[in-house]
């Protein structure tokens, strides 16, 4: 077998098998008892590929807490408004709930893993047990192997130039970054908000249903409740935001017209930007139109000039939020 196996071009064992078995061909003398090698060590090194991964992880993971995936994204071509350029990623692997936090740069790592720790064990009383990354650098130092070991939590890493053993990192990347490109595009807002869209993003993935979960959303899971939507709104349409800034007189216009730019779980509130100041800011108090035909932003509220992007802040922002930046 295995001389003919070399004659007929390496071709597989099971096709050489076939062509005597099944009388292919003529002229084919083989002793049938003798068993061919376990190996070819020329096919080995002419025909190795990539092993395949399964489309959905065959681990099952019992509690929140006991793995957390997680992964940095960047840089982002075009730097958001807060001078964001990256993000990191924590994905609980049971309930699918995703948390973000953004950054300008590559460091602050170990923060945002002490911070997200911090959420599971005050909010829902769950322990951080492993953490799976992939080889970057950011992950695999000595600060974040000391903060693991002291904490108690194992390490997890991917094999080199396997980066689909991290598959829930890697969806979570293209998923944000679709619905977030999807939602910027879709309303003409500045492409400088993408870090407002991402996060939006995040919040309204872990408010829809994943085949990951039996006929529930990442919230439902994690809180143990379903979670209410009713608050949500199309972003970048315009709304009405009641002025409290104590200087508006008696005959004049008691709201302005803004950007919604997303939900606040923090604060409850609605999340909105002001292209005059070239910022973002919360209000409870807004009222979106009801019954009226889309019509482009830039129509009816101030054009964003490069000066007003100049004089907005540039403080990083490490506020976990339910949340991609955008290539």
């Amino acid at each position: 077998w295995d001389q003919w196996h070399r004659v007929s071009g390496h071709l597989g064992i099971g096709s050489v098998k076939l062509l005597k078995s099944k009388g292919l061909v003529d002229g084919m003398d083989v002793d049938t008892c003798a068993q061919p090698s376990p190996q070819c060590s020329v096919c080995i090194r002419a025909k190795q590929t990539v092993q395949p991964f399964p489309k959905e992880s065959q681990t099952k993971i019992e509690r929140i807490g006991d793995l957390t995936v997680t992964d940095l994204w960047g840089p982002a071509r075009i730097t958001g408004i807060r001078g964001e350029r990256y993000f990191l990623g924590c994905t609980d692997g049971h309930s699918r709930r995703t948390v973000v936090f953004f950054h300008k740069t590559k460091t602050g790592v170990v923060e945002d893993l002490q911070a997200y720790r911090k959420f599971l064990d005050t909010q829902v009383d769950a322990k951080m047990r492993a953490l799976r990354v992939d080889n970057g650098r950011e992950f695999i130092n000595i600060d974040v192997k000391n903060w693991l070991t002291r904490h108690g939590i194992r390490l997890q890493t991917t094999g080199p130039h396997s980066s689909a053993q991290n598959g829930i990192a890697e969806r979570l990347f293209r998923t944000l970054a679709e619905r977030g490109r999807a939602m910027l595009f879709g309303q003409n807002v500045p492409t400088f908000l993408w870090p407002e869209a991402v996060a939006y993003a995040a919040y309204l993935k872990n408010r829809s249903p994943t085949r990951a979960l039996d006929n529930k959303t990442p919230d439902e899971v994690f809180w143990g409740k379903k979670p209410d939507i009713s608050p949500l709104q199309e972003f970048g349409v315009k709304c009405w935001v009641l002025r409290q800034d104590g200087q508006v007189h008696k005959l004049q216009e008691k709201s302005r017209q803004f950007i919604f730019v997303g939900l606040s779980d923090e604060s409850r509130a609605y999340r909105y930007y002001n292209p005059a100041t070239c910022s973002v800011l919360t209000s409870r108090n807004v009222i979106f139109p009801q019954g009226e035909s889309p019509t482009a932003i830039q129509d009816e509220l101030p054009v964003t000039t490069s000066q007003n992007i100049a004089k907005s802040p540039a403080t990083t922002t490490t506020t976990p939020v339910d949340a991609a930046p955008l290539q």
